[in-house]
């Protein structure tokens, strides 16, 4: 990869967009469990 050598924050800044998507949908998929159990429980 010639663009990493070039520019080390594109890389970086790559996975620190995955790390942040990756975080909001565990955040969403967190969400609607549980509102999938409490609908479930009542």
């Amino acid at each position: 990869m010639g663009l990493t050598r070039k520019y080390p924050d594109f890389s970086s800044g790559i996975a620190a967009k995955a790390r942040l998507n990756i975080n909001r949908a565990n955040v969403i998929a967190f969400q609607i469990i549980l509102k999938r159990t409490y609908f479930s429980s009542l």
